[in-house]
């Protein structure tokens, strides 16, 4: 007689859970998958829901929107990129962005990029009361070397997403043991939430940093955002440029226009902006024209 086979659901967002859902489709018996939940996510610039839909429907599993409510009677469950609460955490397994327990919390990859990590991750653990602190499945990492932008490491960490994921469920279908670790709470770090303003480029901070920060939270996310002439502005792509002398450095002015494209001032160093547009239009802000112009961030009281 044969064994009850096993079935799983997938809580899935982000071009990350698209990914693990087709190669888990090209590995496993798609009967195995119960129910795909996934939703929208209005505060990136593209959240991959209809593509996890749409391939969910072409394989014939069923598929919720996360405010359905739908009968979760599976053997196991994964949540990739998924932000919000799943109340029962029996046998649910967390994939996250970092090798924990660094990085636990918000945001990590970006976080990661934000502190120039060389080495990133991701994590399988087990889900328990308190986030990101279960007991650690598998981890695997990988190498960056920067200048590197977000949807460049979206897409390698993907590869590691499919990779751990298709081991537990190899693992578990082979009816072998899941070997986990504690993880050592002495070791934790947290990465916090970020909203709007934490897109609000700091003048302050040196042209090499701002540049990262501008590659750090590009897209899928809206986009490192500044204000000029008083209109909120997006800036995509940037690059430093050799410094001058400038005798009174004040921080966020033009000072030479390149072919329209404006070098701003930051604390340290100089940033030639080369893709932004205006946030309310989508349109771009160039050519710049006047050398009279200043970049300003309102979250900060120098302005």
């Amino acid at each position: 007689m044969n064994a009850k086979k096993l079935t799983f659901g997938f809580y899935l967002m982000s071009c990350k859970g698209f990914e693990v859902l087709k190669i888990v489709l090209e590995n496993i018996d798609a009967n195995q998958i119960k129910y795909v939940v996934s939703s929208k996510d209005i505060n990136v610039e593209k959240d991959w829901y209809n593509e996890i839909k749409s391939l969910t429907e072409k394989n014939n599993i069923v598929f919720y929107n996360a405010k359905e409510k739908f009968n979760d009677n599976v053997t196991y469950r994964f949540a990739i990129s998924w932000k919000w609460i799943i109340p029962d955490v029996m046998n649910l397994i967390i994939i996250h962005d970092s090798l924990l327990p660094k990085y636990r919390g918000f945001s990590p990859i970006v976080t990661a990029l934000l502190n120039e990590d060389t080495t990133i991750g991701a994590t399988a653990l087990f889900a328990n009361e308190s986030y990101d602190t279960g007991p650690i499945i598998f981890q695997k990492s990988l190498t960056i070397k920067y200048p590197i932008k977000l949807i460049e490491v979206f897409k390698s960490i993907s590869l590691i997403y499919c990779e751990i994921v298709l081991h537990i469920i190899n693992r578990l279908n082979e009816k072998a043991d899941l070997q986990v670790k504690v993880q050592d709470n002495k070791e934790a770090t947290y990465s916090l939430w970020r909203d709007d303003f934490d897109y609000l480029i700091d003048w302050r901070n040196s042209s090499t940093y701002n540049k990262r920060f501008i590659d750090s939270i590009g897209f899928p996310y809206k986009g490192a955002s500044t204000y000029m002439n008083n209109e909120l502005i997006r800036i995509y792509d940037a690059t430093e440029i050799e410094d001058v002398n400038i005798e009174i450095r004040d921080i966020g002015k033009v000072v030479f226009i390149k072919d329209g494209f404006p070098v701003v001032v930051c604390n340290k160093g100089l940033l030639l902006l080369k893709e932004a547009v205006f946030e309310e239009t989508k349109k771009s802000i160039f050519p710049i024209k006047n050398v009279r112009t200043r970049f300003k961030t309102h979250k900060y009281d120098y302005i």
